[in-house]
Order: C-alpha cells, then sequence, then structure tokens
C-alpha cells in the first residue's frame, strides 16, 4: 500500500516537472501571435522542452493509472493538490516567478486540505 502512495508522489511530481519543461519550451518558442495555428503547432511540437513535457506527463499518467488501481481515487485524487506546491516552488526556481504573501496563504490551504483529506 506503501508503496502505492510512492507512486502518487512520483506520478504528481512528474506531472509538475513536466508543466515547468512545457513552459520552458512556450517562453523560447515566444507567444506566435502573427503566424497560423499549423505554423504554432509545429513550433510548439518540435521544441525539445514541450516535447520533454509531454514525455513526463505521459510516464506520470502510467504511473497514476498504477496507484488508482491500488488505492481509493477518494484518497488519491485529493494529493494532486500537492502539485500546485510543487508548480509554485518550481517556478519560483527554475521560471524565476515571482511569489506573494496571498499565494502562500493559498498554498498552505491547500497543504491542510489535502492532510485533511488524505487522513480520513
Amino acid at each position: 500500500m506503501k508503496s502505492s502512495y510512492l507512486l502518487v508522489f512520483i506520478s504528481i511530481t512528474l506531472s509538475a516537472l513536466a508543466q515547468i519543461f512545457m513552459k520552458l519550451g512556450t517562453n523560447r518558442v515566444g507567444t506566435l501571435e502573427t503566424i497560423s495555428f499549423i505554423e504554432k503547432f509545429l513550433k510548439y511540437f518540435s521544441n525539445i522542452y514541450v516535447l520533454l513535457g509531454l514525455f513526463l506527463y505521459g510516464i506520470s499518467a502510467l504511473l497514476w493509472i498504477v496507484a488508482i488501481s491500488k488505492i481509493p481515487l477518494s484518497v488519491a485524487y485529493p494529493m494532486v493538490g500537492f502539485s500546485y506546491v510543487l508548480v509554485f516552488a518550481m517556478s519560483i526556481l527554475f521560471l524565476n516567478e515571482q511569489i506573494s504573501m496571498v499565494k502562500i496563504l493559498g498554498l498552505i490551504l491547500i497543504i491542510f486540505g489535502v492532510i485533511t483529506i488524505s487522513r480520513s
């Protein structure tokens, strides 16, 4: 059973990393407002960071499927809230995003919610 919770944590972590890589990729490609949808599609999906993010999402999904086959979804899914904390921290570390007290307060509420649900 503990290994199932580890799979949930790894899945959530990979999903958060996927978000960071996709953001890095879109930052490198730019907004692409003046080109067609097809050109945007090709630029984004030929970017190594975007591709790496999608790959990590795929691995995350596979681990998630295995995890929820072993533990109740009503227990596992609220733990996805922890991804907000991971993405927040990784955004600060890797994307130099700014923090605010409101964001920190929101994260604290998410953490308490995840702990509360996981103990039920």
